[in-house]
């Protein structure tokens, strides 16, 4: 899980380079078939981020009827993370981009990635869930029923919320003035500086790579100490990183693909310990509640909470142990060999 709960503690604005020159003025061209071009290294980097964003948009249509059906676990998760993209081009490259604009884009998109989050999370809980019901004796794996039912009537409620939303005319105006200004040739696009400024691609992403790659090795300094908050933060840099050598694979060198393996194996890794650490908030929120309601009863038979107490436990054991065994998978991208190969993909633009 990405996006909530918790919150991600993310400042939009110290991720935002400062505003690059663009391209010569010309007049705007709307066309799908534009964008499906590849990524070049000598275009303005405003036209090839807007390439990459198209796409990111294209599976967000593709998988909002998967999304409203409300049995598709992947549906919902392939347009969460889309949109999860979307937010992340713009928040490190929508210097490029005129300001008003981006942030009235940014602030659908946070509305439409918390909307399909509220289902999605739900989703990973209940797997992880009945993934540990199935390594459990079988006459426990009944144990966590109430808390499957609980989260199964939470689902129930995030999907019609979900449905409500694709409906509004808030969401369909979004999309709109998303695919406007996606499919639109220099839509949007920031004031350019005087000549010789750099615009093109191969001017800039060299130091955006290394920009992101820096703001995840800083995390050196405090992670044997570090908190979960501090694991959850240094997850958002690496995906950061991730994205914009996703983003940019195309024109990067042979290397991308291994670096980008590597950068994923820490960010899932970090994914565990916050999906550990956020599933024991919840189970311990539940209890709380729980424990409230039967002292407050009157009569009748009491739900069995030993088990869910006992799940509590196993996640909390499991955060501490991911957590113990971080430093060797960290060390894949903290490491002089990764910087070799990082600085040998960039060479070739």
């Amino acid at each position: 899980m990405n996006d909530q709960p918790p919150a991600p503690p993310e400042s939009e604005d110290d991720l935002a380079a400062a505003p690059p020159a663009s391209a010569p003025d010309s007049p705007p061209a709307s066309s799908p078939e534009l964008l499906l071009a590849a990524v070049r290294p000598d275009e303005p980097m405003a036209e090839a981020v807007r390439k990459i964003m198209a796409r990111q948009y294209r599976v967000m249509l593709a998988n909002e009827k998967g999304c409203r059906g409300g049995k598709s676990m992947d549906a919902v998760h392939d347009m969460r993370v889309a949109t999860r993209r979307l937010r992340v081009a713009f928040r490190l490259f929508g210097a490029y981009y005129k300001r008003g604009l981006v942030r009235e884009l940014e602030t659908d998109l946070r509305k439409t990635g918390r909307t399909l989050g509220a289902a999605r999370d739900l989703d990973v809980f209940n797997s992880t869930a009945r993934q540990y019901l199935r390594t459990q004796p079988k006459p426990q794996r009944g144990e966590l029923d109430p808390l499957l039912a609980s989260w199964k009537r939470q689902r129930q409620i995030a999907h019609r919320g979900l449905v409500d939303y694709f409906d509004s005319p808030r969401y369909r105006r979004f999309l709109e003035k998303l695919g406007d200004f996606l499919t639109t040739s220099g839509a949007g696009v920031a004031s350019q500086r005087a000549a010789p400024a750099p615009y093109q691609v191969r001017h800039l992403l060299a130091s955006t790579v290394w920009a992101r790659y820096e703001a995840v090795r800083a995390y050196e300094v405090i992670l044997p100490a570090a908190a979960a908050t501090d694991l959850h933060a240094l997850r958002i840099e690496c995906k950061y990183l991730r994205y914009t050598l996703e983003f940019f694979q195309e024109v990067l060198g042979d290397g991308a693909p291994a670096l980008i393996r590597q950068v994923i194996a820490v960010q899932d890794h970090l994914g565990e310990i916050q999906d550990a650490d956020v599933a024991s908030r919840l189970l311990a929120e539940y209890l709380a509640k729980a424990f409230k309601a039967q002292a407050a009863a009157s009569g009748g038979e009491l739900a069995d909470l030993d088990g869910v107490t006992r799940y509590l436990s196993y996640r909390r054991d499991h955060a501490r142990q991911m957590t113990a065994a971080f430093p060797p998978v960290w060390k894949q991208i903290d490491s002089p060999k990764f910087r070799r190969r990082l600085a040998a993909v960039t060479a070739s633009l």
